[in-house]
């Protein structure tokens, strides 16, 4: 299909807006489930919901740095030493949508099996926060690394010099 080929730098802000979208919808999704976790902790001063907010930020910085960091310029990379054209959708790898269904899947799932349950919707909540600011954060890797999308013409030489991390920022 030529209809959906795309050039490297389009692939490049397809991934960054994905990356965004993935971002801001945790981030709601995780503010709701933990508004309805605060309501369901019975608990005097609220200290398990406290401790599962505060539990969802640490890891997110520390996933941040440890994983999504790495997966943002990994997949830069990918992109800039693709052998042709992408299509749009290819920003990221098939096995990512694939993955990315099923967590939905579950944690939506999860959810509605126990509405109630304070633990499945704390710690989905969680989980949630977790991944918002680890994707919230990671954003600078794209932005960082900006200029090699910016000055990509497409020749070998530059395909070259843009995997050998010479032009990292």
């Amino acid at each position: 299909m030529v209809c959906c080929k795309v050039t490297k730098r389009t692939s490049f802000i397809c991934s960054v807006l994905f990356w965004i979208s993935g971002a801001c919808s945790t981030g709601m999704k995780s503010y709701e489930l933990m508004k309805t976790a605060e309501i369901l902790d019975t608990t005097t001063n609220k200290y398990k919901f406290t401790l599962l907010l505060l539990l969802g930020v640490v890891l997110g910085f520390l996933q941040c740095y440890f994983v999504f960091v790495k997966i943002c310029h990994k997949n830069i990379d990918r992109i800039l030493n693709l052998p042709t054209e992408p299509r749009w959708h290819e920003c990221y790898r098939w096995q990512l949508y694939i993955f990315l269904a099923f967590v939905i899947a579950i944690g939506a799932t999860t959810t509605k099996l126990y509405p109630n349950d304070f633990w499945v919707i704390g710690v989905n909540g969680c989980l949630d926060i977790m991944v918002c600011i680890s994707l919230t954060f990671s954003l600078i890797v794209f932005y960082n690394r900006r200029d090699e999308l910016l000055h990509y013409n497409g020749s070998g030489d530059q395909d070259n010099l843009l995997s050998s991390g010479a032009a990292k920022v």
